[in-house]
């Protein structure tokens, strides 16, 4: 069973510890942008320039597996 996008947002603040990087609510608008998207390349493109593609991008992080987490954990895009 697939998350709601609100649900997932605690799950990804926790998973990735960004309570102190970037707020929730910011989260959940690129959530929102990042579902919106049909093709596969342009979630990957749109979730690598948002903020939240950003705030993972933290030093030491494999940004390619976290970008991923977060992208097989969205809903399945409508065509």
């Amino acid at each position: 069973m697939r998350l709601s996008l609100t649900e997932l947002v605690p799950q990804i603040m926790a998973t990735f510890q960004l309570e102190q990087v970037i707020p929730g609510p910011m989260v959940l608008a690129c959530l929102q942008t990042i579902a919106n998207r049909a093709d596969p390349r342009e979630r990957w493109l749109a979730i690598f320039n948002s903020p939240l593609g950003i705030a993972l991008a933290a030093p030491g992080r494999d940004l390619n597996t976290a970008l991923g987490w977060v992208l097989a954990a969205l809903p399945p895009a409508r065509s």
